[in-house]
């Protein structure tokens, strides 16, 4: 009976192995059919994009269409609502396209970085999520807003925020960028303007831009940034717009163009009736040069 019952669960190891063997031959057959018929293909591929999406991947695959492949894996990664599931998608992804990398399709390259990086940023995330006290939803938003939402959250100093920045390789430019946007919408102008008192990767227009956007409150500090512009005629437009009129005439006789004096007049109006700044700008404006 012992020897009955093992003979007979071989058979079954037997004909599983000899069904599954059927299954893939049938499979490749049906790839190299339909591989030469794009239209047979895409009414496939409609087909079977709801009722069998594994065996869609298999079939874009086997006909060469990595990328769609791939495509396909991010597809079912959005509609997971669980963790794992959605990043063992992602790395489904990351598979196909490194399948297309190996085989040739250097195309494929950015993609694959691309969904790499998302897998980093979900995991990163999640842990974000865990590590407060108080429940937050990081998960689903963008790098940047992820990066903002903690710059928020604990200010510039914010240590996440940088390891984060630092793990995904997000550029210094980038970064001081969000780090300006985070200050700003704080309205916190006096770290803003530490800030701006260090080297700047990103210049120093990004500086008198967010203290403008808070007039008349931050004028001061725009006004005097402003002169750490390094474009003249630059700083010659955020100068007239702080209505800093007497470094516009300063700035303007730099650029030592009738052109850039009269740019300076207009911007002023009859605001500087007057005024030493405005004789100045009005002598360089009638040099013709």
């Amino acid at each position: 009976a012992e020897d009955g019952a093992a003979a007979g669960a071989s058979g079954r190891a037997a004909d599983s192995e000899g069904s599954s063997a059927a299954e893939g031959a049938g499979k490749e057959r049906l790839f190299a059919l339909l591989s030469g018929r794009p239209q047979a293909l895409a009414m496939a591929e409609e087909q079977l994009s709801e009722d069998d999406p594994v065996m869609l991947q298999q079939l874009l695959e086997g006909a060469g269409r990595f990328r769609r492949a791939a495509q396909e894996s991010l597809r079912l990664a959005g509609r997971e609502t669980r963790f794992s599931r959605r990043l063992r998608e992602l790395g489904n992804a990351v598979a196909i396209l490194t399948r297309g990398i190996d085989g040739g399709d250097r195309s494929l390259t950015g993609l694959r970085t691309a969904v790499q990086n998302q897998m980093e940023l979900l995991s990163a995330q999640v842990k974000l999520e865990q590590s407060f006290d108080a429940p937050m939803r990081f998960v689903g938003r963008s790098l940047a807003d992820t990066l903002l939402e903690l710059l928020r959250l604990e200010g510039d100093g914010s240590d996440r925020a940088k390891a984060l920045a630092a793990r995904l390789k997000v550029p210094d430019s980038r970064f001081w960028y969000l780090r300006i946007e985070a200050l700003a919408a704080a309205r916190a102008f006096d770290e803003l303007a530490a800030l701006a008192a260090k080297r700047s990767p990103v210049g120093y227009a990004p500086f008198v831009r967010a203290f403008l956007d808070a007039r008349p409150r931050a004028m001061a500090q725009a006004k005097r940034v402003c002169p750490k512009v390094e474009d003249l005629p630059e700083r010659l437009r955020l100068q007239c717009e702080c209505e800093a009129w007497d470094d516009a005439a300063e700035t303007a006789r730099r650029i030592g163009t009738a052109a850039a004096a009269i740019e300076a007049l207009q911007a002023m109006g009859m605001r500087g009736s007057g005024t030493e700044a405005r004789a100045k700008l009005e002598a360089l404006a009638a040099s013709g040069r």
